[in-house]
């Protein structure tokens, strides 16, 4: 979704010309609240084509990279989280990484942090190395929470930990950050029930996990989709209570 800094953004650029100094504002923390597929003429005439925009911006910066001699660091990130919120991975990654190579230090920005995270996370590169230049999705999203506890999108790092533990078959830990995010307002809380429910299940604990996923059903912000799935999973597990 577009949120109000976004707008400024977009009706700031929304002239003959724009300069991805107007994209200052935009950085990893936007990644899935941005919206940045084209939209339909029919549907949507007036709305502003943001992937267009990104695009516009990194061709920009890097045709910076080619003129500016030094203090190249910045435009790489800058780099990275456009190229991340297009959801191109492997360009951000790479774009990270120039920034890696050049401050010659393990990263302190939690937003470069987080764009790694997701990064790794969508690679499904979930065990953690040693390698300092080279962060894996735990290492990443554990630091972001480290050096800013009250991070904008720490539920999101929450749900993406707990997520990567129920995969490694870490069930105490994966219900822990789920926990959390229960705690926070907001469509998260659907998604980490039915993420509970489901580790439940994987334990065999079926009426705990046939609770949980009837619990879904009374939240707030369920969706038509995640009904669906919730009722399947229930129709699963009912004969097994």
């Amino acid at each position: 979704m577009f949120n109000e800094e976004t707008e400024r953004v977009v009706q700031k650029s929304s002239g003959n010309e724009i300069v991805s100094d107007d994209f200052q504002s935009l950085d990893s923390r936007n990644f899935g609240y941005l919206r940045c597929e084209v939209p339909s003429p029919e549907n949507a005439p007036d709305t502003p084509d943001m992937k267009s925009y990104l695009r516009k911006a990194i061709k920009e910066l890097q045709e910076q990279l080619d003129n500016v001699p030094s203090n190249k660091s910045s435009i790489f990130v800058r780099l990275g989280h456009f190229h991340l919120l297009l959801e191109e991975y492997s360009q951000a990654l790479s774009a990270y990484q120039c920034y890696l190579n050049i401050s010659q230090n393990s990263p302190e920005d939690p937003c470069v942090l987080y764009g790694l995270g997701i990064i790794y996370f969508h690679m499904k590169s979930f065990q953690p190395i040693s390698c300092p230049s080279s962060p894996r999705a735990v290492q990443c999203l554990h630091k972001v929470l480290h050096l800013a506890p009250c991070f904008e999108r720490a539920t999101d790092i929450h749900l993406r930990l707990g997520t990567i533990c129920k995969a490694n078959r870490e069930y105490r830990t994966a219900l822990e950050h789920f926990q959390i995010v229960l705690q926070a307002p907001g469509p998260n809380q659907v998604q980490a029930q039915y993420y509970i429910a489901h580790v439940y299940q994987l334990q065999s604990l079926f009426l705990a996990a046939k609770h949980a996923y009837e619990a879904i059903l009374e939240m707030k912000y369920l969706t038509t989709e995640m009904k669906a799935r919730v009722l399947r999973q229930l129709g699963r597990i009912t004969y097994m209570v």
